[in-house]
C-alpha cells in the first residue's frame, strides 16, 4: 500500500517525482570508525531540514505543513489507527521515505505515543521507524509526527550486537548499552510490547533527572524483525556540533537526527561530504550525544 502511493505521488507530484528521481545521483562514501561504519552522503535536496531554525514548526498550525489543510495540494494520506496520517516524504533521505503525522496539531513529544511507534513497526513490514526529539533534528516541533524509511539503510542496524553489553534482562527482554563511538546508546530488545514500553520509561526517566517539565533530548529508532523489536534510544546533550554555526572554512551543515545518529551523515554541501572524516565524526558525536559517564549513570539506574 505505501509503495503503491509512492508511485502515486511519484507520477502526479513533480517535486516527489524530482527528489527521489535525484537519489540515483547521490553521493556517498564509508568512513569506518571502532566498532561502527559511518555513511557520509551528499543530497543536496535536504538543504531546507538541515539549515531549518530549531523553531521552524511553528506553534500555529495555519503555517504548519503536517497540518492537513496546510499541505501541498498533490500530497496524499493514507490513515492509521484513527490518529495519524501517512504521508510520501516530498524530501527523501532513501528511497522509500514516509512521514507519520498526528492529525490533530499538537507538540512533538513521544510521551504517550512509544505504542503508537511499536505499533507502527510491526505492522509496517521492512520499515524503521523514527522519532526525531522538538531540539534533535524535528524538522516540525509543533507537530507530533514519526518518519519511516526502508529497514537496514543504516549501518548501527546491522552492527550493534558485536559491542553491545546488557545493562538489565529477565525473560521478557534485554536492555542493552552501545559504547561511544556507537552514540553510548541504549537498546531495548523483545518480543513484548508490554516489557518494551517498560523499558523505554525506565530509560526516559534515568535520562530526566527528576524533571518532569521537559522531555530528555532523543533520538529513537524502531524496527520489528523475527517477532521482536529493536529500539534504539539515543539519548542527548545538543541540538547540533559548534562547528555547525562556525564562519569560514570550519563551518559544517550538519545537523543531526535519527538518521545522523543512525549512522548516515547528511550533507547537504559537497563541500562538507568532501572534509567529512572519522576525527570530525567523532567530534560531531561527543558534542551531541552524551559522554560515557552520563550513559554509565543512567545504565545503573535501569539495574
Amino acid at each position: 500500500m505505501l509503495l503503491q502511493m509512492l508511485e502515486r505521488q511519484k507520477a502526479s507530484w513533480r517535486t516527489v517525482a524530482d527528489n527521489y528521481s535525484a537519489l540515483e545521483k547521490v553521493m556517498t562514501r564509508r568512513i569506518v570508525m571502532p566498532h561502527c561504519n559511518v555513511t557520509a552522503m551528499h543530497n543536496p535536496a535536504r538543504i531546507l531540514s538541515t539549515a531549518s531554525k530549531p523553531d521552524s514548526g511553528r506553534t500555529n498550525p495555519d503555517s504548519c505543513f503536517l497540518c492537513a489543510g496546510r499541505r501541498p495540494a498533490e500530497q496524499e494520506a493514507l490513515p492509521f489507527a484513527g490518529k495519524y496520517s501517512v504521508l510520501v516524504n516530498p524530501y527523501p533521505v532513501f528511497k522509500r521515505h514516509f512521514t507519520i503525522a498526528a492529525q490533530t496539531h499538537t507538540g512533538q513529544r513521544i510521551a504517550g505515543r512509544f505504542g503508537d511507534m511499536l505499533l507502527l513497526a510491526r505492522l509496517l513490514d521492512g520499515y524503521t521507524i523514527f522519532y526525531n526529539g522538538p531540539g534533535c533534528g524535528a524538522s516540525a516541533p509543533h507537530h507530533a509526527h514519526f518518519q519511516a524509511v526502508e529497514s537496514g539503510a543504516m549501518p548501527i542496524e546491522g552492527e550493534w550486537h558485536d559491542a553491545a553489553a546488557a545493562v538489565t534482562e529477565n525473560r521478557f527482554g534485554k536492555i542493552h548499552r552501545l559504547p561511544a563511538p556507537l552514540r553510548n546508546a541504549f537498546v531495548i530488545e523483545s518480543g513484548s510490547a508490554g516489557y518494551t514500553e517498560e523499558a523505554f520509561a525506565g530509560i526516559y526517566a534515568a535520562a530526566r533527572h527528576g524533571n518532569s517539565n521537559s522531555e530528555p533530548m532523543m533520538n529513537i529508532l524502531s524496527l520489528y524483525a523475527g517477532g521482536k523489536w529493536n529500539v534504539f534510544v539515543f539519548l542527548r546533550k545538543a541540538h547540533r556540533p559548534s562547528f555547525y554555526g562556525s564562519d569560514g572554512e570550519g563551518q559544517m551543515l550538519v545537523s543531526p537526527a535519527s538518521v545522523e545518529m543512525g549512522g548516515v551523515l547528511v550533507l547537504p554541501r559537497k563541500e562538507d561530504f568532501d572534509k567529512m572524516t572519522e576525527r570530525t565524526v567523532t567530534a560531531l558525536y561527543n558534542e551531541v550525544c552524551i559522554d560515557s559517564e552520563e550513559a554509565d549513570s543512567i545504565a545503573s539506574r535501569l539495574k
